[in-house]
């Protein structure tokens, strides 16, 4: 598979002026890692956006900056701004071909499972994520799990049933579960859920009642002096 390529820039710009980067639709991001000097960049969010759902978190990516050598990283997690969801910061951490990592490869869920088709059972994962050590050129951006092997409500998924590309090492513990099916509400249960629901609906029209009735009544009261006070002031 062809490395992926993110083109950047050196930046000089930082504190509160990089505002203006991101108003330009640009992302501040740092390159650092294994005895690398740490270099602030700038690169295109738009292509960061892109390179991010191409590759995520655990791709090599061959970072370019000014036009100079391919430098191997790989992306984190970026910094999200609260309000817009959208990146604010990216960092880009250096890797070494001929030295092993260790990283999270996420997880991909694939195929169909009779516990859900046959018995509406629904799938519960308990990990989205496997934490591996191998060499960077061996990294992939998911693991597959085939689930079709779950096909009663009791089943569950280990990381032991795991099969992942030769030169991946699995750092999780065997018995670790992966995936389980719960089973579906039965009528009982999904009356007693209807009947809590309803009962909290009430108790929410109920206290928004109460709190319309107290409402006018302090207005009253706020006239109330509002005219005393200025009675006394004639």
């Amino acid at each position: 598979m062809e490395t992926p390529q993110l083109h950047s820039t050196n930046r000089t710009i930082i504190g509160k002026q990089v505002k203006q980067l991101r108003h330009n639709h640009q992302l501040p991001g740092v390159v650092y890692g294994n005895e690398t000097e740490n270099r602030n960049i700038t690169i295109s969010l738009l292509d960061y956006d892109k390179i991010l759902r191409q590759a995520g978190t655990s791709t090599l990516v061959d970072l370019i900056i000014d036009n100079g050598k391919p430098t191997k990283v790989l992306l984190h997690e970026p910094q999200i701004h609260p309000v817009t969801q959208t990146p604010i910061h990216a960092d880009f951490y250096v890797v070494k071909m001929n030295e092993k990592l260790q990283t999270e490869i996420p997880l991909h869920f694939e195929g169909e499972s009779e516990a859900v088709t046959v018995l509406d059972g629904t799938l519960s994962p308990q990990l989205d994520a496997l934490n591996v050590e191998c060499f960077p050129d061996k990294l992939v951006p998911a693991i597959e799990v085939d689930i079709t092997a779950l096909k009663t409500l009791e089943d569950i998924l280990r990381v032991s049933d795991i099969k992942v590309p030769e030169g991946i090492e699995i750092l999780n513990e065997p018995e670790e579960v992966v995936l389980t099916i719960t089973p579906p509400r039965s009528e009982e249960e999904i009356a007693a859920l209807e009947e809590e629901v309803g009962e909290a609906a009430d108790e929410a029209a109920v206290g928004a009642l109460e709190v319309s009735e107290e409402k006018p009544e302090e207005e009253g009261e706020a006239a109330t002096e509002e005219t005393k006070d200025t009675k006394e002031k004639e």
